[in-house]
């Protein structure tokens, strides 16, 4: 597959070296920082801070600036950013996974000691020679697939020239001619963390991905020493190039933190930006908006502002604030007259302002060479298509699964694959599996997995959070979580009693979780309906004010009385079914579904006899299936409603299409009465009513459900007042012109005058729910709509009889062969007919009254 000239070893690793590099040793740089002193080759280690921990800290550092009034996208700054445009390119350094350095045998390392291991060609030795370790391509090929790049057939290494103190050679060995993989592109989504403006998704062309080696490590010890740790010299890194092609700094941070993710699902990084392993480089430039294009470019585009480059950028947060920074500071140059200089510049975390680092090299200052020593590397088809097929799976495609597979939200999902790379997500599906195999009556795998998340994220999560203790799979056995989740769907502990049995086990007790439930008495033994209702009925009356604050909408309290019924239960209440009997009791709006089926909720509950109560799914089921005959019911009141609309505008089109006023009223009508229609039908959340079991009883009782069911009759009522007023309107302005006897008229309005009732049972209606300071009676709210259902049907038959729009009396010269509806309709028709003749006469007469 590897097609190379055999050189000779001349590399032989050090042990331990404890001097440094002799290019260096002539520096005049080395002089002046040194003054006289040896070069020390020991430091002390730096302190390795946790992820959670940076992301923890970067948090409150940016409310506290929030809080001064220092956001910056909120300051005026950014006032003119509607007249600039952004570009951002992101150079990402990526330290490969792999045991050699890149072109020597010499271990890679991260944390052992400084300069242990270290080879003569890290050094420059006069005389070293690089040899291309093969293992090293593997990590690196496994990255560009993953980016979807075109891995090119034949590559080549090349020099680059610089001076500095961690680069003893003089030059660094890259990619620059022949890069081993381009033309890639990564889609980033909403998901993802992209800013709001760049949509649902956005699309990052890569130009290349290049291997090349890394630096010696510099660590600073004031006032003027330099300690040099040659380890990571030659360490294998590969550099990610992407093409200028975003536009927001939110969307460039998401974009190193979806590369970052991909990287380690495919096993390609040693670590991620948190342990030092990943850098990245920044280049930001600017342009006025709907000017012409700028005169400057790189990697292909063209028409860009002068770019300036930040380096090594070692966090999220870093390379968000320092794009804003720098776009802030070249907006201000440019408005103030001035001209972007071509540079590298710096950034601190916490600083609002870049520094200028150096004058910008080109690429001619760095007089790129092809290596003599180094031969070309060629890439077999073979190896491409077997890295292709065994690739894990990648971060989206992971994401779908959890989000549609197991039911996780997207969050959860994002936050189980993102912690302790990856073990915790392994843990996940070990304790779905066990769970999965406890029995076939856990039939909804999606409750399951939301149920399995839950604990090995929260509940799980809080215990090593307060302990501060790293993850692992040991500390708590899958099997183990696994049985107490088991024992809490079957209904056979409370939840109160799964998190103390977790605890236990987290603590280090190694029996078995059936042991620990028999022997520490904790199965659960259930109350009777009567119990409950006790209960409840005594918390309530021991905290009538808190019962009147929960009365007036503030439900959160509610949980106030569940953690009181669970204290005298000791362990027999059951926080679901005591929040059920706490919500009738206080006439919650979200007791539509204990009210309305309270023989239900008493099954729930449990039988009076004080027999065994079922399982948790038999219950979820039966409180299900209600839900979904409900709102069956509901749909077809709603059609019905519909439907009687509808029959009316086709009647009065009937009635008056010929007149011009009439048809314009009619179709206005139409249109209104179509769109609300549309929305009437758009607006609802189906899965509250046809989702899963346990989804319908969380949205009939969560705040977030009730709050979204009022939305949801507010906006539908709203548009039915307006589509019933509408419609009015036509046989009132028919009314008017028509030719028929006023007592006609008269019992038509009082017919027509229901609708205006029809209209007040809507307002009551939406009054009786929103009023959260009252005692929600759901019996009230169905009678009014029973009755707005039933009037509006009288309405519609009574309406439907043609002779209020007719006189009795036939005239005497009417054909004999024609019944008496005929002759009404035929005279309606002369009537309407008139009124249209009317309206022409008039607009001849006066054509500016038309």
């Amino acid at each position: 597959m590897f097609r190379s000239h055999a050189l000779q070893r001349v590399d032989i690793p050090l042990q331990r070296l404890g001097w440094p590099c002799p290019v260096y040793l002539r520096l005049p740089s080395y002089v002046a920082h040194c003054r006289g002193r040896g070069l020390q080759t020991t430091a002390s280690p730096q302190p390795t801070v946790p992820f959670r921990k940076q992301l923890k800290d970067e948090a409150k550092q940016r409310r506290a600036v929030e809080k001064q009034g220092f956001n910056t996208p909120k300051t005026k700054s950014n006032a003119p950013l509607e007249k600039w445009e952004l570009t951002v390119g992101i150079e990402v350094h990526a330290q490969l996974n792999t045991e050699r350095k890149l072109f020597s045998t010499a271990l890679t390392s991260i944390n052992d000691d400084p300069n242990s291991h270290v080879a003569l060609f890290d050094l420059a030795v006069p005389g070293a020679q690089p040899i291309f370790q093969k293992a090293t391509l593997l990590p690196a090929l496994r990255a560009a697939v993953a980016l979807q790049c075109s891995i090119q057939p034949r590559s080549s290494f090349d020099r680059k020239h610089y001076f500095y103190q961690d680069q003893p050679a003089g030059y660094q060995i890259t990619q620059y001619y022949e890069p081993f993989a381009k033309e890639g592109h990564i889609t980033l989504f909403d998901h993802d963390g992209i800013a709001p403006e760049d949509g649902k998704s956005v699309k990052i062309g890569i130009k290349q991905i290049q291997m090349e080696q890394d630096t010696a490590k510099t660590v600073q010890q004031p006032p003027d020493t330099m300690l040099l740790d040659f380890n990571r010299v030659g360490h294998p890194l590969i550099e990610i190039i992407t093409l200028p092609q975003i536009r927001h700094p939110q969307t460039a941070a998401a974009c190193v933190r979806k590369i970052q993710s991909i990287l380690q699902a495919v096993n390609a990084v040693t670590t991620g930006m948190e342990m030092g392993g990943l850098r990245a480089d920044v280049n930001v430039s600017v342009r006025r908006r709907n000017d012409e294009k700028g005169p400057h470019g790189y990697h292909g585009i063209t028409g860009l502002g002068q770019r300036t480059e930040i380096k090594n950028l070692s966090s999220f947060k870093a390379v968000e604030d320092a794009i804003i920074a720098e776009r802030d500071r070249q907006i201000n140059v440019l408005e103030n007259g001035g001209s972007i200089e071509g540079e590298t510049r710096g950034w601190t975390l916490g600083i609002k302002e870049t520094k200028k680092l150096r004058g910008k090299e080109g690429e001619v200052d760095y007089r790129y060479m092809p290596d003599p020593d180094l031969p070309p590397v060629f890439i077999h088809d073979e190896l491409i298509s077997h890295i292709t097929n065994s690739l894990p799976n990648l971060p989206d495609r992971e994401l779908r699964i959890l989000v549609d597979g197991y039911g996780l939200s997207v969050k959860d999902a994002k936050t189980l694959m993102g912690l302790d790379d990856g073990d915790r997500l392994d843990y996940f599906y070990t304790v779905f599996a066990c769970l999965k195999a406890q029995g076939d009556h856990l039939k909804d795998y999606r409750e399951l997995g939301k149920t399995a998340a839950n604990w090995t994220l929260h509940e799980l999560g809080g215990l090593l959070s307060a302990s501060e203790k790293a993850f692992s799979p040991d500390i708590v056995p899958a099997e183990a979580l696994a049985s107490i989740v088991w024992n809490l769907l079957r209904n056979r502990i409370t939840g109160r009693t799964a998190k103390q049995l977790l605890s236990m086990v987290f603590e280090g007790d190694t029996r078995a979780v059936y042991t620990i439930i028999e022997e520490e008495s904790l199965r659960l033994h259930p109350l009777s309906a009567e119990e409950y209702q006790n209960m409840a009925e005594n918390v309530i009356s021991e905290n009538p004010q808190m019962a009147e604050k929960v009365k007036k909408g503030q439900t959160g309290k509610l949980q106030f009385f569940v953690g009181q019924m669970m204290r005298q239960g000791e362990g027999r209440v059951e926080a679901v079914k005591a929040e059920a009997i706490l919500r009738q009791l206080l006439g919650l709006a979200s007791s539509i579904l204990y009210q309305v089926k309270i023989s239900t909720i008493y099954l729930i509950i449990g039988p009076a006899n004080q027999n065994a109560i079922t399982g948790s799914t038999d219950i979820l089921a039966q409180v299900a299936d209600f839900m979904r005959t409900d709102s069956t019911l509901l749909i077809i009141w709603v059609l019905t409603m519909w439907f009687v609309k509808f029959s009316f505008l086709a009647f009065f089109w009937k009635l008056g299409h010929n007149v011009r006023r009439q048809r314009l009223l009619w179709w206005i009508a139409l249109v209104w009465t179509v769109a609300t229609l549309i929305v009437s039908f758009a607006i609802p959340n189906y899965d509250c009513s046809f989702g899963t079991d346990s989804g319908i009883l969380r949205c009939a009782t969560s705040s977030s459900g009730i709050r979204r069911f009022r939305t949801i009759l507010e906006i539908s009522t709203a548009f039915d007042i307006i589509t019933e007023a509408l419609i009015l309107i036509l046989p009132i302005n028919l009314l008017w012109k028509v030719k028929i006897s006023l007592r006609q008229k008269l019992t038509l309005g009082a017919i027509l005058s229901l609708t205006v009732f029809i209209i007040a049972v809507a307002i009551a209606r939406i009054i009786l729910v929103l009023d959260v300071a009252s005692h929600l009676d759901v019996t009230w709210l169905n009678t009014l709509s029973v009755v707005e259902q039933g009037v509006a049907i009288l309405v519609a038959c009574l309406v439907s009889y043609r002779a209020l729009f007719t006189a009795k009396s036939v005239s005497p010269g009417a054909p004999a062969h024609k019944n008496p509806s005929e002759e009404r309709i035929l005279r309606l028709q002369k009537s309407v007919q008139s009124v249209e003749l009317e309206e022409r006469e008039v607009g001849e007469e006066n054509p500016s009254e038309v």
